[in-house]
């Protein structure tokens, strides 16, 4: 059985993939501040419902480049640990 998130498209682990791509690997709760290449405005979704799903935060996305390779992004978020879910 595929678990799936709630108000999402995405099962969780596909969540938890594209979090992984943004988080701090330090401590997913820190803020998000990261550069990502992505191929289709669906994977930029995935992540950004990842980073709301994991942080309860809304993510900032700003396009920084383009290739023909994809499209660059920066992704900022305050967070899990500055959001309202945090301690």
């Amino acid at each position: 059985m595929t678990q799936t998130a709630t108000k999402t498209r995405f099962s969780v682990t596909e969540l938890n993939e594209a979090f992984k791509r943004v988080q701090d690997p330090r401590d997913w709760r820190n803020p998000i501040n990261t550069i990502v290449r992505v191929d289709s405005r669906p994977e930029l979704d995935e992540i950004i419902e990842a980073i709301e799903f994991f942080t309860a935060t809304e993510a900032t996305v700003k396009q920084i480049g383009r290739t023909s390779f994809g499209r660059t992004f920066r992704i900022t978020s305050v967070g899990y640990r500055l959001g309202p879910a945090g301690p």
